[in-house]
């Protein structure tokens, strides 16, 4: 667990120096500016996108490694004890994460949200300005994923945007907070989880909302995506 401490206090403070150097240039903020390779947010040879699903893929692997080793944790304080054949009470469970950890969790999920809508802004602005800024058709290159290289920016775009989607619901299973039918244990406790939905409510004061909002977001920039590489032939609505 301190391994993975580790790892997110550097998750962290990217994050927060990422999102700093976005505020200080949110005045001309746009989808060439968080996907190209130039400019005041291509940062340490990395683009805003690329960045974003990179650190989120971190994310989630140090919240995997996370909830294993917790799960050992409590597979073992389950297990009664013997002695001379005789079983003992079980050993009293340790607290799933210690504060630091949960804090530092809770910074990193709120500010991926902020990214993810940061993003998703970006790109659905751009989808509506088709007519007069028609999109290339050349991929980027640095976003890459496990399928094979999408030859479109448009293919390219609809899975950056479904990856980020997967990864944030398989975020919010291991932290204990989906709402869906896979919700299982997670890794906060219910006073952990209870400082998490306050830090990420939004202006309603509804956490559920916002971080349905960002995934509603998310599936309508699918959506748009898909009507557009179906309108070029490169995408068929059933599929």
């Amino acid at each position: 667990i301190s391994v993975s401490m580790a790892t997110l206090s550097l998750i962290n403070i990217d994050l927060q120096n990422r999102m700093q150097a976005t505020e200080a240039h949110k005045h001309m903020l746009d989808l060439d500016l968080i996907i190209y390779r130039r400019g005041p947010l291509f940062i340490n040879n990395i683009t805003l996108a690329e960045f974003t699903l990179k650190v989120s893929q971190d994310c989630l692997s140090v919240l995997t490694n996370l909830h294993s080793a917790v799960s050992r944790q409590k597979s073992f304080a389950s297990t009664p004890l013997r002695n001379n054949g005789l079983s003992l009470s079980p050993r009293a469970p340790d607290q799933s994460l210690t504060a630091p950890v949960a804090l530092a969790i809770t910074s990193i999920f709120a500010q991926l949200l902020d990214l993810y809508e940061l993003n998703l802004k970006c790109i659905l602005t751009r989808l509506e300005k088709l007519n007069v800024e028609p999109i290339a058709s050349t991929s980027l290159p640095g976003l890459t994923f496990e399928a094979p290289n999408p030859d479109t920016r448009c293919m390219q775009g609809m899975l950056f945007v479904e990856a980020i989607h997967n990864l944030l619901q398989r975020m919010e299973v291991l932290l204990g907070i989906s709402w869906g039918p896979e919700r299982a244990d997670g890794l906060l406790s219910p006073r952990q989880m209870y400082t998490l939905w306050n830090e990420i409510s939004d202006e309603s004061g509804s956490s559920i909302t916002r971080t349905d909002s960002v995934k509603g977001s998310m599936q309508k920039a699918i959506w748009r995506i898909r009507q557009v590489l179906a309108n070029r032939g490169l995408y068929g609505l059933a599929a």
